[in-house]
């Protein structure tokens, strides 16, 4: 039993530095970065949701100060204030967004403002003691409510942003690129924990609106102002994708507006060729070839192998167009190649584990479904396969028991995402597909 126990001990250690040690110690420098950063012990750091972490300097912060750490109370009268309501219920009125219209675009230009939400809390002093509490003239308007944010004393939220953005133009500066990352997403996500209603001791409604309000008011000022000298085909909170215009035009567009608006925008990359299906989801082409793929299932971690490979294929066909006649060029070629995915599907020439789906259990689902599951299980990953009448767990199914028509389905849905902006259909694509075969 002492040899057992000893060997568990050993390989558990070996684990563990294993983890430690990867990437030159990578994980292990994440660690002690986001401690100090938080003012939290390094074995809570590791196991703390980003709440937890912007509670514990939130709350450094107030000590540090001398200030009286606020209870879910102090928030009552202010969250009383009317706020903008989203289109769903319970929520807030979200970014200025324009939808894509679906379809290929060549030469696209895209311009960003530098962390939108961040910047805005630092430069409109964002904070619950400084939202709804005056209404000086020099003090600033929220746009699109009746309230104002106060712009003689220091909110302490829009303290820690401030410091927090010089630290992390501190550590670009030394070349630090992963501190400044996470420095990045940390204060990304500041603002979304003071705007969760979930967050009972950090919700206050009146900061997450006005963020909101400021980040809408300046995107879309953005907006309207380059429509007068290109058109913009999509708007993605804070971000516009812009066509018909030049890089120098655009640079010369972002030194007025930032004088107007006292926010660094900024022009963030160019697409020789973009693919877009609908908002936040698109397949873009650089000019010298990089793909980027934002949104689109085919490059989620979840999909079976077969789906995730078949879609890096299609990509790399796509990867040399750079213009409309190009992608016409090639679309023969992923005809072809998704047909005959198709067919091996449903002859089920298929290695078993391509057809394995990989999620992570959840207490709620995105349509707010309840799952009846243990704590101990929130988390962990089930592999399963889908067969007739449901679906089965990887280890417990065989090739016979696999649902090829749901395959074939799911395989469609996936991919029209892409096939639909270039003009495919999958469905008549198969449906033609098997007819041609019911005559063979």
């Amino acid at each position: 039993d002492n040899i057992e126990i000893r060997n568990y001990c050993r390989q558990d250690v070996r684990l563990v530095y294993g983890i430690v040690n990867w990437n030159d110690s990578k994980l292990l420098k994440i660690l002690l970065f986001m401690s100090r950063l938080c003012r939290m012990p390094i074995d809570n750091v590791c196991r703390a949701s980003i709440s937890e972490l912007v509670r514990s300097l939130f709350h450094y912060a107030h000590r540090k100060f001398n200030y009286l750490i606020p209870n879910p109370e102090d928030y009552e009268e202010k969250n009383k204030i009317t706020v903008l309501a989203g289109k769903m219920e319970g929520k807030m009125k979200g970014a200025f967004v324009k939808d894509v219209v679906s379809g290929i675009y060549e030469d696209v230009h895209v311009l960003d403002v530098r962390s939108l939400y961040p910047s805005v809390i630092d430069r409109y002093n964002v904070s619950y003691e400084t939202v709804a509490t005056c209404n000086h003239s020099e003090c600033y308007k929220v746009p699109e409510h009746d309230f104002y944010i106060c712009s003689k004393r220091l909110g302490i939220i829009s303290l820690i942003i401030g410091s927090l953005k010089d630290i992390r133009v501190k550590e670009f500066k030394m070349n630090n690129i992963t501190a400044a990352s996470l420095l990045k997403v940390f204060m990304n996500a500041y603002f979304g924990v003071f705007a969760d209603k979930d967050i009972r001791d950090l919700f206050v409604a009146p900061v997450g609106a006005s963020v909101l309000a400021f980040g809408r008011s300046i995107i879309g000022g953005a907006f309207e102002k380059i429509a007068h000298i290109a058109e913009v085909i999509q708007s993605d909170t804070d971000s516009l994708f812009i066509i018909n215009t030049t890089k120098d035009e655009i640079l010369e567009f972002i030194k007025k507006i930032e004088v107007e608006y006292d926010i660094n925008f900024g022009y963030e990359k160019h697409y020789a060729l973009l693919i877009a299906y609908m908002k936040k989801n698109y397949f873009g082409i650089k000019d010298d070839g990089v793909v980027e793929v934002k949104g689109m299932v085919g490059k989620k971690r979840h999909i079976c192998r077969l789906f995730r490979n078949s879609f890096d294929s299609i990509k790399d066909i796509l990867r040399n167009c750079r213009t409309k006649s190009d992608v016409e060029a090639v679309k023969p070629t992923i005809k072809t190649y998704v047909k005959s995915i198709a067919k091996r599907i449903e002859n089920k020439s298929i290695q078993m584990d391509d057809l394995v789906f990989s999620m992570i259990k959840h207490k709620i689902d995105g349509r707010g479904q309840i799952y009846e599951i243990s704590d101990s299980e929130i988390g962990s990953r089930v592999n399963f396969v889908k067969t007739k009448g449901g679906a089965k767990l990887s280890g417990e199914a065989d090739l016979k028991d696999v649902d090829s028509v749901k395959y074939i389905e799911l395989f469609g849905n996936m991919l029209d995402q892409l096939l639909i902006p270039l003009g495919i259909d999958y469905k008549q694509l198969i449906t033609n597909q098997q007819k041609m075969d019911s005559w063979t």
